[in-house]
């Protein structure tokens, strides 16, 4: 698997607060990050880079809507998203379905791999895995007088 991640930098933005705004979805020690006068570039082999993503995404409360973003970039071998730049400062995840949601221009995702491989990755972001075990559980727990 392939991550690929574009940042820019517009003229009116300081590089040094753009870059603040990695932390809310990446971690940093698992990328490589080039940056440049156009912005900035991170790459990464590890769906473990994006763990600041996922908890972010469950510490909103979207991860429903984010699976439904998620799915909807997923064509083929390919995962697309965008992120709102903006948000991402002060440390939210906001996804962008349109350029003009993100005056700045949003942060783009791209993943490559196969179709397990971006299934699986979308169910790590977005906690799918306890959904279904939520499932399975939520009948039997008010049997268990746990509550």
């Amino acid at each position: 698997m392939e991550i690929h991640i574009e940042v820019p930098i517009n003229p009116s933005e300081s590089r040094e607060k753009v870059e603040q705004t990695l932390p809310t979805f990446v971690d940093q020690k698992l990328v490589d990050k080039k940056i440049g006068d156009a912005g900035i570039e991170l790459q990464s082999g590890d769906a473990r880079s994006l763990r600041p993503m996922k908890e972010a995404l469950k510490k909103q409360l979207i991860r429903d809507a984010a699976r439904a973003v998620l799915r909807a970039g997923l064509r083929g071998g390919v995962l697309e998203f965008r992120l709102h730049k903006q948000a991402a400062f002060v440390k939210r995840v906001s996804f962008v379905t349109e350029e003009s949601e993100s005056p700045l221009g949003p942060i783009r995702v791209t993943v490559i791999g196969s179709q397990e491989e971006l299934t699986g990755l979308i169910k790590y972001l977005t906690g799918e895995e306890r959904g279904i075990l939520r499932d399975i559980l939520w009948p039997v727990i008010p049997r268990l007088n746990i509550f």
